[in-house]
């Protein structure tokens, strides 16, 4: 006879995978939550579990296949079951959790989260929880150490919502690639997206020509009406071939000190004083590059490369 549970879990496994294994652009969704440093879950409509990071394997104190397709109130005792549901709630609709929710974790101990939700796909939920047990006893919390609970509050919800930002630049992304969208609105909707979670001043997107051995600019958003005009470059002895022999990525943080930059003083006219430059390549062949420019190279302190590595991975396959 089939045990319910194990098909249960099987039918949910089946769910994750179809999430992130089958299609590819989902898969990039999850090494976004595998790599929060915060718990984090995706559960669907039946508060059932679909997948668990490491931060939430950890808290519990749990191997991924000991959560994977069990529900989440499993880790809760029963008298938080319909806490931790207004909890959810609250999250979804943007308000500010009302109180801590307590898990259950294999070695016995009862650790204090608080919990954030965001809807991911269509029945689904991103749950992520941060752990406040190192505040001490409640009193303590509310009471002598207010401003560091408030602090640990926002920084779940600035965590959370970083992550669905990142998940809405992706989707956006896929959205465009599904239908016949016009070449300019596709680079228009790239350097717009890169600018933006880069906090860039301006970006350009310049595409290989094959035939010609040579880099033609396509688009630019936030440089003069100039760059549009600049000579074609060739690939050797270009800052891009540099990028590639550092790893896909090439950060310079003063572009006067850089030899090899063909347009210094263009660059000084637009008021830009640093470019990070990535490379677009589909099954390792060179597409293109993405450049994004700064006026303030202190802005290079925060960004987030591996993301914008990711986004550029996908944004090449889109252009071809």
């Amino acid at each position: 006879m089939v045990d319910p549970i194990q098909t249960d879990q099987f039918n949910l496994l089946n769910r994750f995978n179809d999430y992130f294994v089958t299609h590819e652009e989902s898969a990039k969704y999850k090494s976004l939550l595998d790599e929060m440093s915060e718990p984090v879950i995706i559960e669907d409509k039946n508060f059932d579990i679909i997948y668990a990071n490491p931060g939430f394997t950890k808290l519990v104190c749990s191997k991924p296949a000991e959560c994977i397709g069990r529900s989440v109130f499993d880790f809760f005792n029963e008298s938080n079951k319909k806490h931790y549901i207004k909890e959810v709630e609250k999250g979804l609709r943007g308000d500010t959790p009302e109180r801590p929710i307590e898990v259950n974790s294999k070695s016995g101990n009862m650790v204090p989260v608080l919990i954030g939700a965001t809807k991911v796909f269509n029945d689904c939920r991103m749950i992520t929880m941060t752990d406040i047990s190192k505040i001490g006893s409640l009193h303590k919390k509310y009471k002598e150490e207010s401003e560091k609970y408030f602090s640990l509050l926002q920084d779940s919800y600035r965590e959370t919502g970083t992550v669905k930002r990142k998940l809405d630049y992706l989707n956006d992304l896929i959205n465009f690639m599904a239908v016949d969208m016009p070449d300019d609105d596709l680079n228009t909707l790239i350097a717009n997206s890169v600018s933006a979670f880069m906090k860039a001043d301006a970006c350009v997107i310049r595409l290989y020509d094959t035939d010609r051995n040579k880099f033609f600019v396509k688009y630019t958003m936030g440089a003069g009406p100039e760059w549009n005009n600049k000579k074609p470059l060739a690939y050797k002895g270009s800052l891009v071939e540099k990028a590639i022999k550092e790893g896909g990525i090439l950060i310079v943080e003063d572009i006067q000190k850089e030899n090899i930059y063909s347009s210094p003083d263009l660059a000084r006219k637009n008021g830009f004083v640093s470019v990070v430059i990535v490379p677009l390549g589909v099954k390792g062949h060179l597409a293109g590059y993405v450049s994004s420019y700064f006026k303030d190279k202190s802005k290079l302190k925060n960004l987030d490369t591996e993301f914008l590595l990711m986004y550029l991975k996908q944004a090449a396959i889109a252009l071809q």
